[in-house]
């Protein structure tokens, strides 16, 4: 009877101690399976945050150059005096120009690529630029001509994307990575070209882009690939997905921010994507058979066994060895850190458990502290460069205003009263439309600035033509977008055609429905008012490139009226034009009585 209670003492606390074991075992390996498993999702997640963040800098990097292209004037001014006799000397300094405007200090990740430009047919210059081919060489030349590209698909598609970047690899030279991008100027002071360039093409190097993206691999097993409208543009493993090919076609990728399962060729992937920019994706596919979860259960299910069997002395003994040691030894060398260039290196324990992967973090953390330390030094380097760029950039207009004084002095010295007064009409010209830190002006400043306008035209055309204006003296204040009569009255000047009498220009207004309305008419006969209305409201550009001015003003107080106010033409019996601005006054007047009305003067 003893011995069998002895033995089923015996068995019953052997089948306690096992079962107590097995629960544990299961409890600990599915606990740290779960903390090992999101670990592993995290670092997935940052990897591709990281790649994510490489490939937006490289689109930025494009967009900061065209806009740098678009900035240009002496690119714009080469375009427009183009002469044929010294056609190749042109083409060799526009190019010359070009690439100093290509790869600047704010866009470094650009200048391991190729840009090209190709000329829009527009432009003189572009019928003697060679013809672009994209089997050449990309480092021959900068500038070419763009006939013969109205039937590449990537062109087509870059002028429909209108001034958004578009990718695109192609077989004919499978070396690089193609960027275009729609440049289009704002520098182009010839009325007789509209503000489209041409197309940008940067190619980027395969080599230089899979070493980008291979920068944010988990392992050498790892794949990371980019994508463009579900189309693989790079990828540093293209056995596994070559370029061109459809992502969608081979595997169904997971919804962005999570981690999904899937088998490719044989092997289970941990794969996860994003995508940002609405057109661009990242996806990162990580083999499990490179996780270091999967074994790290079955080496805590060993030591959980050898912890049950053996002493106390002994279990105290391993963990202080195994566990406690090492985190201590790792805490006081986090002590050790100072700042994110004096954290020392911590030297693995060599256990291959969850030790070292601690161990591991910890080494792979400092040097992304440290990386993204570096890269806010340069940050800020950059940030100081381009504060002095414009502080430089303020004194320009200090140089004209001072130039400007000299040349009034000096006529006024030899008695040319016209060219004084021109000048003094000039500079006031200028401090009014150089300043861009307000939105709206009184509605006084703009007729200021339009009777200096008027006060140079007067001088060059002699009496040509005749302006008045009767603005009452309540209206002086409403706020309006400066430099919108201007235009208006240049229209006028220029357009309106009038040859059997003198022109006659005048400037009014009204109130009516809540709104001010502020009249420019003519008594030209060259004017067409459903002409103008109809490509004051298109989308495109305007005709031949004429009416930039007026479109400009007609979006500028469409914009600032959120659609309420705006400008149209109106046809006068007498054949003339009226051009009429549409303001909301929204009580930005006083109470009747509170002011009285004023008339302008006549010019």
């Amino acid at each position: 009877m003893r011995k069998s209670m002895r033995r089923r003492t015996f068995f019953l606390l052997l089948a306690g101690i096992l079962t107590l074991v097995l629960a544990f075992t299961g409890i600990f390996y599915s606990y740290f399976s779960r903390i090992y498993r999101e670990r592993l999702e995290e670092e997935q997640k940052s990897l591709v945050s990281q790649a994510v963040d490489t490939a937006e800098s490289l689109l930025m990097n494009i967009r900061q150059n065209a806009y740098y292209l678009c900035l240009s004037e002496n690119l714009a001014n080469m375009l427009v005096n183009s002469e044929r006799a010294l056609a190749n000397q042109q083409i060799e300094s526009l190019g010359i120009a070009f690439s100093l405007n290509t790869g600047t200090p704010t866009a470094p990740l650009m200048q391991s690529a190729y840009p090209v430009l190709l000329l829009d047919g527009q432009f003189p210059l572009s019928r003697y630029a060679e013809r672009f081919s994209i089997r050449r060489s990309m480092t021959t030349r900068h500038i070419y001509s763009s006939a013969g590209m109205e039937n590449e698909d990537w062109y087509e598609k870059t002028l429909a994307l209108k001034g958004q970047i578009y990718a695109f690899r192609d077989e004919r030279n499978p070396d690089y990575l193609f960027f275009s991008h729609l440049l289009s100027s704002t520098q182009v002071a010839d009325p007789r070209y509209n503000e489209k360039i041409g197309v940008v093409l940067y190619a980027m190097p395969m080599v230089r882009m899979n070493r980008l993206l291979a920068e944010s691999k988990f392992d050498d097993q790892s794949c990371v690939a980019l994508l463009y409208r579900d189309t693989v543009m790079a990828c540093t493993d293209e056995a596994l997905f070559p370029a061109g090919q459809r992502m969608g076609n081979a595997v169904e990728l997971p919804a962005a921010g999570t981690v999904k399962k899937m088998r490719l060729d044989g092997t289970c992937y941990s794969v996860t994507q994003v995508r940002f920019q609405r057109d661009w994706q990242c996806v990162l596919l990580v083999p499990e058979k490179g996780v270091v979860y999967q074994d790290a259960p079955f080496y805590l299910l060993a030591l959980l066994l050898l912890l049950v069997v053996a002493v106390v002395l002994a279990l105290s003994l391993i963990v202080s060895r195994q566990v406690i040691h090492p985190i201590v030894r790792l805490s006081g060398i986090m002590e050790q850190a100072k700042d994110a260039e004096h954290m020392p290196s911590a030297q693995e324990t060599g256990t291959g458990d969850e030790i070292t992967v601690l161990y591991q973090s910890y080494n792979a953390m400092r040097q992304r502290i440290q990386t993204l330390s570096r890269k806010t030094l340069e940050e800020q380097k950059k940030l100081r460069a381009s504060e002095l760029k414009t502080m430089q950039a303020q004194i320009n207009p200090h140089f004209i205003y001072n130039t400007l004084d000299s040349i009034s002095c000096s006529a006024l010295m030899e008695g040319n009263d016209s060219i004084v007064t021109m000048v003094a009409s000039l500079i006031n010209i200028l401090k009014y439309s150089i300043n861009f830190s307000r939105t709206t002006v009184p509605l006084r400043e703009e007729i200021n600035y339009l009777e200096d306008y008027i006060c140079i035209q007067q001088i060059r055309f002699a009496g040509g033509f005749s302006f008045e204006y009767d603005i009452p003296e309540r209206y002086m204040s409403v706020p309006v977008s400066p430099i919108i009569l201007q235009p208006l009255v240049e229209n006028s000047l220029f357009h309106a055609g009038n040859q059997e009498d003198s022109l006659r220009i005048r400037l009014y207004c009204e109130e009516a429905d809540g709104c001010l309305l502020i009249h420019v008419t003519d008594n030209g006969s060259a004017g067409n008012a459903d002409r103008i209305n109809g490509f004051l409201t298109e989308d495109g550009d305007a005709p031949s490139g004429h009416g930039i001015g007026i479109r400009n003003v007609h979006r500028r107080i469409t914009l600032l009226s959120g659609g309420r106010g705006g400008l149209h033409y109106v046809q006068l019996p007498d054949g003339g034009l009226d051009a009429v601005v549409r303001i909301p006054l929204q009580g930005v007047l006083a109470e009747p009585g509170e002011e009285t009305e004023g008339t302008g003067g006549n010019n």
